[in-house]
């Protein structure tokens, strides 16, 4: 049976008992805003989402912060969001089928907001495999210049939800904007520090090949498999060659993945194992100052520099 099949059927029980006015069922969430709703597949888009829109708009996050986007599947509570949401907002409907599915079946898909298809272009892409379209990479945003891009989208989205506030948010667009020129110029100059033999990434996932292809530090092997499984005897004996091979100081691993097997590989190649790298995993809490994706992409140079500076 297809993984999206028993949740499909959930979805549409959640949402006739949301529709039936039961919504103090304690598996549902009640919505009670007359701002509108924006539901956030990801911590990174919520946060995005919520500072450009800033009181305008209500926003809710579906994935939990921390949690691994491709495989999460929605508990029934936060399947009662979609059929509210005024507006869904995702990095790329190709990174989790599930949500994608749900998002899709809960109400109009034009509520939908894919930021890569409606921000990017086809050049703006990597593809793992040469030739083929829909072998695309979904993970743009370890790009801060690719992120800047979805923002003036994701603006007039919010203005489309809410005219009246169009000032409030070209502000703070305006600002957003500078915030990220600011952050590529950090990462550009910090990344000098590395030597030229050392400027190549061993990451736990190949989302960090958009970063690896602007600045200049591109990535040379990814010890994720597809499947998101632990990696297997025979990958891990090769990916143990290329890291001796390439003399690399450092591999990275992250937090969403833990291995014993990459502690192991450490040990057999000597290679330093850096294992908190992020990609969709924001620090500290919702309120914190910490919380968002300038500084998750902050924390994630002082790693690489750690690593790699040596």
């Amino acid at each position: 049976m297809s993984r999206l099949r028993p949740i499909l059927i959930l979805l549409l029980a959640v949402s006739t008992i949301a529709m039936s006015g039961c919504a103090k069922n304690s598996n549902v969430i009640e919505i009670d805003s007359k701002e509108p709703l924006v539901v956030a597949t990801s911590a990174i888009v919520a946060e995005l989402t919520k500072r450009l829109g800033g009181d305008t708009i209500r926003v809710e996050l579906l994935v939990p912060n921390g949690f691994d986007s491709h495989i999460y599947e929605p508990k029934p509570s936060e399947l009662a969001l979609l059929s509210k949401a005024d507006m869904v907002v995702m990095p790329d409907e190709t990174l989790n089928a599930v949500i994608t599915g749900l998002v899709k079946l809960s109400g109009e898909s034009s509520r939908i907001v894919d930021l890569n298809a409606s921000s990017l272009t086809q050049t703006d892409y990597i593809y793992r495999e040469s030739g083929n379209n829909s072998s695309l990479n979904p993970h743009t945003w370890t790009s801060p210049i690719l992120v800047a891009k979805w923002l003036p989208v994701l603006a007039e989205e919010i203005i489309a939800l809410n005219p009246s506030k169009v000032i409030e948010v070209e502000n703070n667009l305006k600002i957003m904007l500078e915030e990220l020129d600011t952050l590529d110029s950090e990462i550009r100059i910090a990344l000098d520090k590395i030597k030229s033999e050392n400027r190549k990434l061993i990451v736990y996932h190949d989302a960090w090949v958009y970063f690896g292809q602007e600045y200049k530090i591109p990535v040379i092997g990814a010890i994720q498999v597809a499947s998101f499984a632990e990696p297997s005897a025979s990958e891990l004996v090769a990916m143990a060659k290329q890291i001796r091979d390439e003399k690399v100081p450092a591999f990275f691993g992250s937090e969403v993945f833990p291995s014993d097997v990459l502690k192991a590989l450490e040990k057999e190649t000597g290679s330093r194992y850096i294992p908190d790298l992020a990609d969709d995993r924001l620090p500290g809490k919702v309120g914190d100052a910490s919380y968002s994706y300038i500084s998750m992409m902050r924390a994630n140079l002082a790693l690489l520099l750690e690593g790699l500076a040596s």
